[in-house]
């Protein structure tokens, strides 16, 4: 077997016209292990982190609460570099505040 695991999602039939929304309120260590499934057009919307959102087509696939997060984290704090050679010195702040609290987590 290899324990080699295939996080492709293959969709089985037709997608909600009005989507679902799931709320998931993170009290333990054990809640950031469960596995969620982020489709195509879903949206993770982190209210407890400056209303920090993970936009629709980004991250798809199966992972961890947790591992979502870090992505998210990881992905912000890589173009750091290239929001301050913009200027944007705002951006560059919020976004650092942002990915230290989902660091945090």
């Amino acid at each position: 077997d290899g324990n080699f695991h295939d996080s492709q999602i293959n969709i089985g039939g037709t997608i909600q016209p009005r989507g679902q929304r799931t709320v998931l309120t993170v009290s333990s260590r054990r809640d950031l292990d469960r596995q969620i499934v982020k489709s195509d057009s879903a949206t993770v919307f982190l209210p407890s982190v400056d209303d920090f959102e993970i936009p629709q087509h980004t991250q798809v696939g199966v992972c961890t609460i947790e591992g979502l997060l870090r992505q998210a984290a990881c992905n912000l704090e890589k173009w750091q570099a290239e929001r301050l050679r913009l200027g944007d010195v705002d951006n560059f702040h919020r976004c650092r505040c942002v990915f230290s609290k989902l660091k945090r987590i």
